[in-house]
Protein backbone atom coordinates (compact mmCIF):
# COMPACT_ATOMS: atom_id res chain seq x y z
CA UNK A 1 0.00 0.00 0.00
CA UNK A 2 1.72 3.60 -0.87
CA UNK A 3 1.84 6.29 1.61
CA UNK A 4 -0.86 9.16 0.59
CA UNK A 5 0.60 12.30 -0.47
CA UNK A 6 1.42 14.82 2.45
CA UNK A 7 -0.26 17.15 -0.32
CA UNK A 8 -3.73 15.63 0.28
CA UNK A 9 -3.86 16.21 3.94
CA UNK A 10 -6.26 18.02 5.96
CA UNK A 11 -7.79 19.79 2.86
CA UNK A 12 -10.46 18.54 0.24
CA UNK A 13 -9.31 17.45 -3.22
CA UNK A 14 -10.63 16.65 -6.56
CA UNK A 15 -9.74 13.25 -8.23
CA UNK A 16 -7.45 15.00 -10.99
CA UNK A 17 -5.11 16.09 -8.19
CA UNK A 18 -5.14 12.73 -6.69
CA UNK A 19 -4.23 11.03 -10.15
CA UNK A 20 -1.45 13.94 -10.50
CA UNK A 21 -0.38 12.18 -7.43
CA UNK A 22 -0.16 9.00 -8.84
CA UNK A 23 -3.69 7.98 -6.38
CA UNK A 24 -5.67 6.04 -8.33
CA UNK A 25 -9.65 5.37 -8.62
CA UNK A 26 -9.28 1.93 -7.04
CA UNK A 27 -7.81 3.92 -3.92
CA UNK A 28 -10.19 6.50 -4.02
CA UNK A 29 -12.89 4.18 -3.08
CA UNK A 30 -10.80 2.34 -0.47
CA UNK A 31 -11.34 3.10 3.56
CA UNK A 32 -7.91 5.74 3.18
CA UNK A 33 -10.44 8.15 1.63
CA UNK A 34 -14.13 9.72 1.66
CA UNK A 35 -16.09 11.10 -0.94
CA UNK A 36 -17.40 14.34 -0.41
CA UNK A 37 -19.51 15.31 -3.71
CA UNK A 38 -18.89 14.00 -6.91
CA UNK A 39 -15.49 13.78 -7.85
CA UNK A 40 -14.32 15.81 -4.23
CA UNK A 41 -12.15 13.73 -1.11
CA UNK A 42 -10.70 14.16 1.79
CA UNK A 43 -8.40 11.76 3.51
CA UNK A 44 -10.05 9.04 6.28
CA UNK A 45 -7.78 11.10 8.33
CA UNK A 46 -8.89 14.82 7.62
CA UNK A 47 -11.64 15.96 10.12
CA UNK A 48 -14.96 16.26 8.46
CA UNK A 49 -15.07 20.16 9.58
CA UNK A 50 -17.93 22.59 8.21
CA UNK A 51 -15.25 24.79 7.04
CA UNK A 52 -13.65 21.83 4.42
CA UNK A 53 -17.22 20.58 3.52
CA UNK A 54 -17.58 24.30 2.44
CA UNK A 55 -14.52 24.52 1.03
CA UNK A 56 -15.27 21.12 -0.91
CA UNK A 57 -18.45 22.63 -2.00
CA UNK A 58 -16.58 25.66 -3.32
CA UNK A 59 -14.26 22.97 -5.48
CA UNK A 60 -16.77 21.13 -6.74
CA UNK A 61 -18.27 24.36 -8.58
CA UNK A 62 -15.11 25.65 -10.05
CA UNK A 63 -14.32 22.33 -11.38
CA UNK A 64 -17.41 21.29 -13.32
Amino acid sequence: MRPIPDALHGRPFTRSEAHALDVSDTALRGRRFVRLFTGIYRTAETEPTLDLLLRAAQLGLLHR
